[in-house]
């Protein structure tokens, strides 16, 4: 038995000794080997296909970072994920080596959520506040916003807003456009409704849809579609509805001397002046 354990402990010894010695020159050897493909696969779950294989690979050769036929020694895959996660249309990249020396890299394309138009620039961002540009090669369909952005005031302030109406059946088609006029100022553009809607900022969109859903439900059946330029929601417990006067449906000040015309017969009604209807909700 004492011969049998004393056999064994040699052969464990001699085991561990031969990987210790025989694993640096396995690597080594590996290491000399060259990359003989690249594999890209693109994650196309949350966005649309205007990455491919072919353009990846044309921008690996353009950035002087193509594996294939380098050796593995040489090749940073640090360096080429860094480098493709600098590129606006990416959202994120993996790279690695197989056992047989190709090169993967999984990639994920950028996701954007909305399509904003700022200023003379026009470009993609996604959730992170990432930019890419537009491009007049694809087109990608996101919520378009308008308006001037700052340091201060990015357009991802808006994501609140995109994200509620992206998850109501009622309000996903809402609006053709969101225009930021200030930080308490943002309008919704309506793709058919004949007004535009001020919802302030971003606070409460809750009760501020409520009333928005109240005004469409109650008030907008009997005045009719085209009697308002502007719905306020931006204050609390009110709607303040304005009188259209002709001219532009983005005029937010307009009187009108038509008194004629009375307030709808709703209790959600409290009172009305020349120039807007003021309703509690």
């Amino acid at each position: 038995m004492k011969v049998k354990k004393i056999t064994l402990i040699v052969v464990s010894v001699l085991l561990a000794a031969y990987v210790v010695v025989a694993f640096p020159f396995v690597k080594l050897l590996k290491k000399d080997d060259c990359c003989k493909d690249i594999d890209i696969n693109i994650d196309y779950t949350e966005s649309v296909k205007f990455v491919s294989y072919d353009f990846i690979s044309s921008q690996l050769h353009e950035m002087g970072i193509d594996p294939i036929g380098k050796r593995i020694a040489d090749i940073d895959i640090a360096d080429i994920e860094k480098r493709l996660k600098g590129k606006d249309y990416i959202e994120n990249v993996e790279c690695y080596f197989t056992s047989d020396n190709r090169l993967v890299i999984d990639l994920q394309p950028l996701h954007p959520v909305m399509r904003v138009f700022d200023a003379d620039d026009s470009y993609y961002v996604n959730k992170e506040g990432k930019r890419m540009q537009s491009n007049a090669n694809f087109f990608i369909d996101r919520p378009v916003v308008k308006g001037r952005f700052t340091p201060e005031y990015q357009p991802t302030r808006l994501l609140p807003l995109i994200e509620f109406m992206e998850n109501s059946e009622r309000w996903r088609n809402l609006a053709g456009m969101i225009e930021v006029r200030d930080s308490n100022n943002i309008f919704l553009i309506p793709k058919v409704a004949n007004h535009v809607i001020n919802l302030g900022n971003t606070d409460g969109l809750e009760s501020k849809f409520a009333k928005l859903a109240r005004m469409y439900n109650e008030v907008i059946p009997v005045k009719g579609w085209n009697f308002y330029d502007t719905i306020s929601l931006k204050w609390d417990y009110q709607i303040v509805a304005t009188r259209r006067k002709g001219g532009s449906r983005l005029n937010i000040v307009v009187s009108t001397d038509d008194d004629d015309e009375q307030a709808p017969d709703i209790s959600t009604v409290a009172t009305e002046t020349n120039t807007n209807d003021s309703i509690t909700h």
